[in-house]
């Protein structure tokens, strides 16, 4: 059986189960690394380095947001074109889109590199912290702009692997990338006392080592790099598929400031390591709701590409009943446990206990919902339907965080910055409701991504 054999009997025979957990499981192990490595991160600056370092991590979070937002737009938009086409059975369209794509991420990630230390020191600028841990901040960040490069191609070969079947081989790349991730880090920090940037050289090295294995995952059997001659508007396209991603990881790192700001303005700065606290201890339960998401973003596209709507739709409503069942379990688990997390990274002051215990009550809401809009905006970007799936991106993301943590928090105050988040997520579901069947007729959004050109 050849490679498009096996992605026909996979797609289009197996069970929609079958193929959700075939992808999900190997994505769950996947972000259950990422999610440790970034703990570990915080976890290892907080005993090396102490309580500075560890907020100006989450004074850096919204560059560790826009480097994101950045590496998902070109992977995200490259692999939905391309399954696109092998769904279609165009593997020669696939090759040239592959090849095409790995040349844009490279000279993207080249250009976005003093851009993003641009929007750095405009970031730097919004909080009234000490010098300490600002100067903490601003060097974890210029440090993180150095690797951009690194992000993008691993990013990118992860993503081309899951296209073409190998969701294990690409989530043993990511486990064992984050896990030499944490092995670097504590080297760094407790035999060469590197300091905070020493955690992102830990974190590029081991970014670069996870694109060598998922290059080599990628091969060349299904895929292969070829001639081309630049279509900047199938190009144009690819991005535009990605764009939802682009606007709901950077309004989310802007969303972050914004709470930043909130939360030194209602508490001081203790308030900046309640902050890093919940982001972080809430990390591994937000990756499981998203890998939930993207597990079908594949299957999707895959049927989309072959014309059967139904099982792409089944699809989706398969994973939106996991995502509010994990989003229930997830509340609970994060206020049963709460004060197991607060001992184990060894937070003492009183006032970030006690802003860390009320806000996490309150804030664990958000996952109630958020899976639902999560499997939502998977759907629409997996299905070319690029318009769909930023509107749900800005509403949720920006629009609705920005009202409600200038309005919430004159009424509720801490409290209504906690609670900004179910309010952006449960008024986005709102609208999705109401507007669905618009949303749904956007489909190509005037797009003929055969030709790459735009269609009146």
């Amino acid at each position: 059986m050849n490679k498009k054999e096996e992605l026909e009997e996979l797609f289009e025979k197996k069970s929609i189960r079958y193929v959700f957990f075939k992808y999900f499981i190997p994505l769950m192990l996947s972000f259950f690394a990422i999610s440790a490595y970034t703990t570990a991160d915080a976890y290892f600056v907080k005993k090396y380095l102490g309580t500075s370092a560890f907020e100006a991590i989450g004074l850096a979070f919204p560059m560790v947001q826009f480097l994101t937002a950045i590496t998902l737009m070109l992977s995200v938009g490259a692999s939905v074109v391309i399954e696109v086409d092998l769904g279609k059975g165009d593997y020669k369209e696939a090759n040239k889109m592959y090849s095409m794509m790995l040349g844009v991420t490279i000279i993207t990630s080249i250009i976005a590199m003093p851009l993003l230390k641009i929007i750095s020191d405009i970031v730097y600028l919004n909080y009234d912290v000490s010098l300490q841990t600002l100067n903490n901040a601003k060097i974890y960040s210029d440090t993180l702009i150095l690797t951009t490069i690194v992000w993008c191609l691993s990013q990118y070969y992860i993503s081309i692997g899951r296209v073409i079947g190998k969701p294990m081989l690409i989530s043993i790349a990511i486990i064992i990338g984050n896990i030499l991730n944490i092995v670097f880090d504590y080297v760094a920090l407790e035999y060469f006392n590197m300091g905070i940037e020493g955690v992102i050289y830990a974190t590029g090295a081991s970014s670069f080592i996870m694109y060598l294995i998922a290059r080599f995952a990628v091969g060349n059997k299904v895929l292969k790099i070829v001639k081309f001659k630049w279509n900047l508007k199938k190009v144009w396209f690819a991005l535009y598929n990605g764009f939802s991603d682009l606007v709901s990881e950077s309004t989310y790192g802007i969303t972050q400031m914004l709470f930043m700001i909130a939360i030194i303005k209602y508490v001081g700065q203790s308030g900046v390591e309640s902050l890093t606290f919940v982001n972080t201890i809430s990390n591994f339960l937000m990756l499981t709701l998203y890998a939930i998401s993207v597990a079908i973003s594949q299957a999707v596209s895959y049927d989309y590409g072959a014309g059967d709507i139904k099982r792409a739709n089944d699809f989706k409503n398969l994973a939106i009943k996991y995502s509010i069942i994990f989003g229930v379990f997830s509340m609970l688990v994060l206020n049963l446990f709460v004060e197991d997390f607060i001992g184990i990274f060894g937070i003492t002051d009183e006032n970030a206990i006690k802003v860390i215990v009320e806000g996490m009550a309150l804030y664990s809401l958000v996952f109630i919902v958020q899976g639902y809009n999560n499997v939502l905006i998977s759907y629409y970007t997996a299905t070319e339907n690029a318009k769909a799936s930023a509107i749900l991106s800005i509403l949720r993301s920006f629009i609705l965080i920005a009202i409600g943590i200038n309005v919430l928090p004159i009424y509720l105050g801490i409290s209504g910055v906690w609670l900004t988040y179910v309010f952006a997520e449960i008024g986005a579901l709102i609208y999705y409701v109401i507007n669905k069947k618009k949303l749904d007729s956007y489909e190509l959004n005037g797009v003929d991504i055969d030709a790459g050109n735009m269609v009146s």
